[in-house]
């Protein structure tokens, strides 16, 4: 993603995903809550597109799906704990993730 695209994120989008450089771009411009939620919703795009099978098989049920998703959320979370006081303050504290 080029440094034009980078700034452009918030003009189609609030949030995305570059796997390539394997970070979550996030507009700042929205409430805190709302980042918050941008948040988790990019994390699952970045689980869901991780599990290959999961995005290339449209006959999964919803528990194959969650099977799938579990894992890969455990793995961000487990490996990124200060997630938590991030998503906390936005939530509670009204304090912008970016």
């Amino acid at each position: 993603m080029t440094e034009v695209e980078r700034a452009g994120v918030h003009k189609e989008h609030w949030g995305f995903n570059d796997e390539g450089q394997q970070e979550i771009l996030l507009d700042p411009t929205p409430p805190a809550r709302t980042q918050a939620r941008l948040l988790i919703h990019e994390i699952i795009h970045g689980c869901y597109n991780a599990t290959g099978d999961l995005a290339n098989n449209a006959k999964l049920g919803e528990e194959d799906v969650c099977g799938y998703l579990d894992k890969q959320l455990t793995a961000v979370l487990l490996g990124n704990r200060w997630l938590f006081d991030v998503l906390e303050k936005a939530i509670h504290e009204d304090v912008r993730i970016v």
